[in-house]
């Protein structure tokens, strides 16, 4: 099997311009304090240690209204984030790692299927 270094180059710059572009929006457009249902649901869990957005009579009650893994994904950033760091700001970082993985496995699944250039093509769309 023959590596084209000349696609990986590409790709870098490709994942290197998706970095860039979230950190920008993120500065620009990123919340600031995270409320509404999320943090609702995030303080009952982590407080009460139930997944909860309603009580009743003083009693919180289990849901389902919105979906559960997001919350146990802020649920596990704010058990290792210490209380001095902006929570916030660590969820946005880790959701920019996370998406700028997905650029490159997003190129190697439409590698597969596709050319290379065009998979880069397709990556810079993501």
């Amino acid at each position: 099997m023959r590596i084209n270094f000349k696609n990986y180059n590409k790709l870098s710059l490709v994942i290197m311009l998706g970095l860039l572009t979230r950190v920008i929006a993120i500065f620009y457009y990123a919340d600031t304090k995270l409320d509404n249902e999320w943090g609702i649901l995030l303080n009952n869990l982590y407080d009460h240690g139930i997944l909860s957005y309603r009580s009743f009579n003083g009693n919180l009650i289990s849901t389902a209204f919105m979906p559960p893994l997001y919350v146990y994904f802020l649920f596990a950033i704010k058990l290792v984030t210490p209380e001095s760091v902006e929570f916030v700001t660590i969820v946005l970082l880790v959701q920019i790692i996370l998406s700028t993985f997905s650029i490159f496995f997003f190129y190697k699944l439409s590698n597969f299927f596709f050319s290379s250039n065009w998979s880069i093509i397709n990556s810079l769309l993501l």
